[in-house]
């Protein structure tokens, strides 16, 4: 038949909720043959991720990580993190939105997890050191300092 676009401006999110899933049930049920349908035994219905969701489970793989790092008794560190970062990696990650909470788990890695493995690895960070994290907008990166004599790690 061809695409059909429905807009939803309802105030009640149940309602709304209810409203998408009866119109995506009637499109599925007009589209598929009733053959296939009886293997479906649920549907569901993702909407787009805004901001501040990205934004919270953001906050949820700090504190898995965090926990990660304040459970090593081998190599305990504490971390600051500035909020200009977290933004840069949600807006990073809304590109393409289309893949979800993966982008931002790939994000959260390459800017935060492999940086601090690296620094840790090649020696620049001891256990008990305190590092920021911080976002320059003149380089338009991350950057890690340490508190101890404030000089920032080569990368």
């Amino acid at each position: 038949e061809g695409n059909k676009t429905v807009i939803y401006t309802l105030a009640n999110e149940n309602s709304l909720k209810k409203t998408i899933y009866l119109e995506t049930r009637d499109q599925i049920m007009d589209f598929f043959p009733k053959k296939f349908l009886s293997r479906i035994n649920r549907v569901y219905i993702f909407r787009k991720l805004t901001k501040e969701m990205l934004l919270e489970i953001l906050k949820e793989e700090y504190r898995k990580f965090f926990n990660g790092l304040l459970n090593d008794v081998e190599f305990p560190i504490s971390l600051r993190v500035e909020n200009e970062v977290n933004n840069f990696i949600v807006n990073e990650s809304m590109d393409h939105t289309e893949f979800g909470v993966r982008l931002l788990k790939s994000k959260f890695d390459k800017y935060i997890r492999k940086p601090l493995g690296r620094l840790k690895n090649r020696g620049m960070i001891k256990p008990g050191d305190k590092i920021f994290i911080r976002f320059s907008a003149e380089k338009g990166k991350v950057i890690f300092l340490k508190e101890k004599n404030d000089q920032q790690p080569p990368s």
